[in-house]
Order: structure tokens, then C-alpha cells, then sequence
């Protein structure tokens, strides 16, 4: 049987420091994805990746987002000279594109995405 737990506020032990509840759950990941050449190596709330072509991914969110205002950090990079970008937001998912300095879309073995907003 689960349990639930109703707390307004996190607190210290002490009572010095403490934590609404809204600022927990607005402050966390609601996504991310660790990408391998395209395909995700490990992923939180990623329903479905997809690699569609060379330096261009999308990914789908299991739970999709309240509205397309979220933000996404990434990084990504071989010998520093990579350039991770967000080319399209959805509630459902996003694009990611890796260009070098070039502009040229180029493939890469690690990238990783993190999303924060409002779940819907």
C-alpha cells in the first residue's frame, strides 16, 4: 500500500534552515538525458529518443511539460569546440542540434540535456 506524506515545509533538525515544498518541487529536474551518439544512455522522464541525422536529436518526455517556457542546459563537446543548442521546444519534447564552430552538425559521444519548468 503507498504511503503519503503531507509536509507545507522542509526543515533542519535545528529548525535553522528550511525548504517549501513548492521551491522542492519548482527547484528540480523534470527531465534529462545523457546522450550517446544519439541514443540515450540513461534518461529521466524520457519517453523515446530519436537520432535524425548527424548532430540532430529529439527526445519525447513521458510526462510532458505545462507550456514550452522551460528551461534547457546542455553541454556537450570533443576538444572543447562543440556547440550544444536547443533548435526546437515542445511540451512533448525538444530537438538538440550539435554544430563546431564551423556551423557543421557533427555527432558526438557524450551530451546531456536538463530540463526545468513546470510539469503538466
Amino acid at each position: 500500500m503507498a504511503s503519503i506524506l503531507r509536509v507545507n515545509t522542509l526543515t533542519d533538525a535545528s529548525s535553522n534552515n528550511s525548504t517549501p515544498m513548492a521551491t522542492v518541487n519548482q527547484g528540480t529536474a523534470k527531465s534529462w538525458v545523457d546522450l550517446n551518439g544519439g541514443t540515450a544512455d540513461d534518461s529521466f522522464n524520457v519517453g523515446s529518443d530519436t537520432d535524425n541525422g548527424t548532430g540532430n536529436y529529439s527526445f519525447t518526455f513521458t510526462t510532458n511539460m505545462s507550456n514550452a517556457n522551460y528551461s534547457v542546459s546542455g553541454s556537450a563537446g570533443i576538444n572543447e569546440n562543440v556547440m550544444h543548442c536547443t533548435t526546437a521546444k515542445a511540451t512533448t519534447g525538444i530537438t538538440v542540434k550539435h554544430r563546431d564552430f564551423g556551423n557543421t552538425l557533427t555527432d558526438l559521444v557524450n551530451s546531456m540535456s536538463t530540463i526545468h519548468g513546470d510539469s503538466a
